[in-house]
């Protein structure tokens, strides 16, 4: 495990299966609080947002609006081949690029630097029951769960894996 940051790599052991699981979505869970309250990733946000036309208190275009710049303008780029790598939000937005775990904690900190209300979760699934191999973003819309996978360009709102053969959600 590596976590990419702006001026320094930390290096961490992660257990295999659903424990190295459970631990990738704790750390992408404190990367997440931590680039929350990164000023960089709060005036991003704010610059989107503005840059979308989005109103104030407008929860939902601010939602939509920061879910289609992750998905849009940040490039899906595959972790080097046998390691796992955890960029910080800020690192992400600055370079941009990242995979399905640095797209998603960018995502949770630009939601959370505008003070989304609700919760906002990540959502690990698995095409087999062998591993898990994606993780996105769910937030709550009115009363029902919204999916906001940003991985790859164009998605739209509210896509999911159907019928994942294995799920687990983690607070984000």
């Amino acid at each position: 495990m590596y976590l990419g940051q702006a001026r320094k790599d930390v290096h961490t052991k992660i257990p295999g299966g659903r424990a190295g699981t459970v631990k990738t979505l704790e750390l992408m869970r404190q990367l997440a609080h931590k680039g929350s309250r990164d000023v960089t990733v709060r005036e991003a946000a704010v610059r989107i947002l503005r840059n979308a036309g989005v109103r104030g208190h407008d929860f939902r275009g601010e939602r939509d609006a920061l879910f289609r710049f992750v998905s849009d303008s940040i490039r899906f780029v595959r972790d080097p081949y046998g390691a796992e790598l955890l960029q910080t939000p800020r690192y992400t937005l600055e370079h941009g690029f990242g995979d399905c775990d640095d797209k998603s904690t960018l995502l949770a900190a630009l939601l959370r630097a505008v003070g989304h209300p609700g919760p906002i979760r990540f959502r690990a699934v698995g095409e087999t029951p062998r591993a898990f191999s994606h993780v996105y973003v769910v937030a709550r819309d009115g009363d029902r769960d919204l999916a906001l996978d940003a991985t790859r360009a164009g998605t739209p709102l509210g896509w999911q894996l159907p019928h994942p053969a294995l799920a687990m959600d983690a607070p984000a």
